[in-house]
């Protein structure tokens, strides 16, 4: 068993406009010491599929209220699309289709065209030129759960390598089940570069052997793990894979055709060796459905071996 390399992710760097603030008064009057104003924004070249970004000084919004609705962006050539918040100092805007490869937009962001009491803030002028995406998807870890009795879930992490918008991943993402395409859901995990996708309940009664994602090969990363699961048959328990992470909670994951009795003690059944003969000690169990994972003290080496008991 060999463990993979987490992927680099690679930061997309926003450019900072630095504000300057001079003021003179002989009245004493003090310059306020947190002032309201555009940080940062999109500039020099962009992707065709990434959202254009606005950050302000500090978050405009509490974090127990809605974002103020809006469109404070106003492109030339004309671009319609969807305002959205990363957070509450960030804005996005997500095109509708592609931007034009090699074509300059000029941007004038005014935040009077936003709710509540924002038009007092300066606005922001910039552009950018289009350039051919480059962005690369990988697929980090993927998992078959089991809902049901004879009712199941594909689940994969996927990474990208600069900033993408959920309806970039959709256009370049899709999901077969045998030569049919299945519907698919996919959130954000964490940040714009990380995602989890979660497919339809699906069931085996006339599924072929095996659910496989669809990425062009011009945008999958040498680094993504495989795009394809094999799908559990007939009724008997197997083993459909094992991975190991070192991340913070550090486990090895065994995924199973069919879920399993969460009270059943696993102690002698499932034993983990750190190399031919050695077993590791100090193991701990968690059952989630068809999923078991196996965790310890200390990180796991880069081979091991399992030994599952029928």
């Amino acid at each position: 068993m060999y463990l993979r390399s987490p992927l680099v992710r690679i930061i997309v760097g926003l450019f900072l406009s630095l504000v300057l603030f001079s003021a003179c008064s002989t009245s004493g009057d003090r310059i306020e010491a947190d002032p309201l104003f555009v940080q940062a924004h999109s500039f020099g070249e962009i992707a065709t599929t990434s959202p254009v970004m606005v950050v302000f000084s500090k978050a405009v919004y509490d974090a127990d209220s809605p974002p103020p609705e809006g469109n404070p962006f106003a492109f030339s050539p004309r671009v319609s699309g969807e305002v959205s918040w990363q957070n509450g100092s960030t804005v996005l805007f997500t095109p509708d289709e592609a931007l034009t490869e090699g074509k300059r937009y000029q941007v004038r962001f005014d935040p009077a065209g936003l709710e509540g009491d924002l038009e007092a803030i300066t606005g922001a002028a910039f552009s950018f030129e289009v350039v051919a995406s480059t962005v690369q998807f990988a697929v980090e870890h993927t998992q078959i759960i089991a809902i049901d009795e004879n009712a199941y879930q594909f689940r994969a992490e996927i990474s990208s390598s600069e900033a993408v918008s959920l309806q970039a991943l959709y256009n370049q993402i899709g999901l077969k089940l045998g030569r049919r395409s299945r519907d698919f859901e996919v959130t954000e995990d964490g940040g714009p570069t990380e995602f989890v996708l979660i497919s339809e309940v699906f069931s085996l009664d006339d599924t072929p052997g095996q659910i496989a994602l669809e990425i062009p090969q011009s945008a999958l990363s040498p680094e993504s793990g495989p795009l394809a699961r094999e799908l559990p048959s007939g009724d008997q328990l197997t083993l459909l894979s094992v991975s190991a992470r070192n991340d913070d909670a550090s486990y090895v994951e065994l995924q199973f055709s069919h879920a399993l009795d969460a009270s059943q003690e696993l102690r002698g059944l499932i034993d983990v060796y750190k190399n031919a003969e050695q077993k590791a000690e100090h193991l701990s169990f968690s059952v989630d459905r068809n999923i078991v994972r196996v965790h310890r003290q200390d990180k796991w080496e880069k081979e091991g071996r399992i030994a599952i008991q029928p």
